[in-house]
This record gives structure tokens, sequence and C-alpha cells, in this order.
């Protein structure tokens, strides 16, 4: 009978010394023994970094869970993304626009309502008769009442290349780094069967121990 003692195939670490403090090893090829133990977040990497999907011994092929990146790990990843040159990352583009969002809002905003009213009234004016002989307010009117409406229409032109730029960015990072996870394909008596009872009768009982502590809490 084998004591060795259970080690994960790809870090050769215990359940207590593994990548994750107290992450149980699973059995979820057909290798027997040690060879067939591995911590979850251990094979994860691995199958992400050899893009294999089957374990190379037993020829067992994983099933995967696909699951897309959030934004925040996005923004997060210091990624680098140069503009005109400057070596900047994501966090740093993000970060530019969205100063540049808070100082152009408010002052186009503002802009555009003065104009606006402005126009508005040089016409409200000369449609009276109040102003009819103080020059050309008619044109001065129209003038501003355009300018109000280019101002409006530039502002929300760079604030949707600016958002859709971000975004093709993100989709474009997001297919690049896919989290996957291995989906447990071996039922209970499977693994036992193929590695033996050890494994996981600890693992079982590490699941007991965690289903009383949430019952006390």
């Amino acid at each position: 009978m084998n004591n060795s003692p259970a080690v994960c195939r790809i870090c050769y670490s215990g359940e207590e010394s593994g990548p994750n403090d107290g992450e149980p090893l699973i059995s979820p090829c057909h290798c027997k023994g040690t060879m067939g133990l591995y911590h979850r977040t251990c094979l994860n990497k691995w199958l992400v970094v050899s893009q294999r999907t089957h374990c190379e011994i037993c020829q067992f092929k994983f099933q995967l869970k696909r699951t897309s990146p959030s934004f925040f790990a996005y923004v997060r990843s210091g990624h680098p993304r140069p503009v005109f040159g400057l070596p900047l990352t994501i966090r740093g583009t993000l970060l530019t626009d969205f100063l540049c969002f808070l100082l152009l809002t408010p002052l186009v905003l503002m802009s555009a309502t003065v104009c606006f009213l402005s126009g508005w009234h040089l016409l409200q004016g000369n449609t009276a008769g109040i102003m009819a002989t103080d020059g050309p307010h008619t044109e001065i009117g129209v003038a501003l009442l355009c300018l109000s409406t280019l101002l409006l229409f530039a502002y929300f032109v760079w604030l949707g290349v600016t958002f859709f730029y971000h975004l093709r960015d993100y989709r474009s990072w997001q297919v690049q780094n896919w989290n996957y996870t291995v989906v447990d394909q071996l039922s209970m008596e499977e693994s036992m069967m193929v590695n033996g009872t050890r494994s996981v009768d600890r693992g079982r009982r590490r699941k007991q121990r965690r289903t009383r502590s949430t019952r006390r809490l």
C-alpha cells in the first residue's frame, strides 16, 4: 500500500501548501494514484499555457467551462496600449479619457446652451420687430444656433468614438484572456475506482467540515 503524501501532479504541493492554502486535490482524469491528483487552480493554468484540452498521459478529454473576465480585471491588467508613441497602459488611457470627459462635458453643455439661448433671443427679437433696424440679427441668431448644434454634434461624436474604441479594445482583450475552469466529469464512485479512497475521503471530510461550520454561522 502506498503511504506517500498526496501531492499535486503539477506543482508537487499538498493541500495545505498549494497555490491557494487549503485548496483540495481533485481527480479529474483516469490517471491512477498521485499522477491523477491536481489542484484545480494548477490544472486550469496548465491547460491555458499548454493549450491542451486533454491529459497528456491517459488522454482523458477535460470538459472546460469558459467565462469572460470582468471589466475590472481588464482595467487592473496593466496591458500596454501606446497612444501617439506614449507608453501608456489601459488604466492610463481610461483615466485620460475620463478626465477629458469631466472637463469637456460641462464646458460643451454650457457653451451650447449660451449659444442656443442667445441665438433664440435674437431671432425672437427680430421676429417681433424690436431690433429690425439694429443690424443683421437674423444671420447672427442662425449662426449661434448652428454653432450650438455643431458643438453638441462634435462632442457626441467624440464621446461615441471614445466609447467604442475602449469597448473594441476590451472585447479584443477578452478573447485573448478567457478564464477556463475544469468541470468535474468523474463521479465520486469513478474517482474512487481510479485513484483510491484516500484523496476522495479527504475531500469528503473537508466538505463536511465546511458544511458544519456554515451551519454554525
